[in-house]
């Protein structure tokens, strides 16, 4: 068997799947970090910020110019898959300078920027402080033991009908 009909094989199960992990890439840059965005704009009392979806968009590229090489390997067009792996190339070299830059530039700018914004730092939520993603809430006394996002929504609305 040829690596070309080895490929082939592959391709069959590996394309549908780059293309279930490009969906997910592609809903994280359209729902996940705009929402992230709208919250930090209307000040929300309760945030939950991922470092990690500031690689989304370099996995994204990684991934569609894999997808697009195996696309281009199974039609059996050589000369543009080779071009389309040195786009890959690149893509995977920006995809792993941008983790380090994410897991730790991402909590430096939210601890120097979000303070200033109001926000404390909260890992007690269900879900605690992980490395993927930090907790933030507008008032320190909702950051309690075992409660959530919805709860410290719920402490806002409270606050909020107690001042009109």
């Amino acid at each position: 068997m040829t690596p070309l009909e080895d490929f082939k094989k592959w391709a069959r199960w590996g394309i549908p799947m780059l293309v279930v992990i490009l969906g997910l890439a592609a809903w994280s840059l359209l729902v996940a970090i705009p929402s992230t965005f709208n919250d930090l704009a209307n000040q929300v009392p309760g945030l939950r910020i991922s470092s990690g979806l500031a690689v989304v968009p370099f996995f994204a590229l990684f991934t569609a110019s894999l997808l697009l090489m195996a696309i281009l390997l199974f039609m059996g067009l050589k000369k543009a898959a080779e071009l389309a792996g040195y786009l890959f190339i690149v893509f995977f070299i920006l995809t792993l300078i941008s983790i380090p830059i994410a897991f730790i530039g991402g909590p430096l700018l939210q601890n120097h920027y979000l303070p200033k914004m109001g926000y404390t730092e909260c890992d007690k939520l269900r879900g605690g402080q992980s490395f993927f993603f930090n907790d933030w809430v507008k008032n320190p006394e909702w950051c309690v033991d075992q409660k959530d996002h919805a709860w410290v929504r719920e402490q806002a609305a409270k606050r909020g009908g107690e001042k009109k």
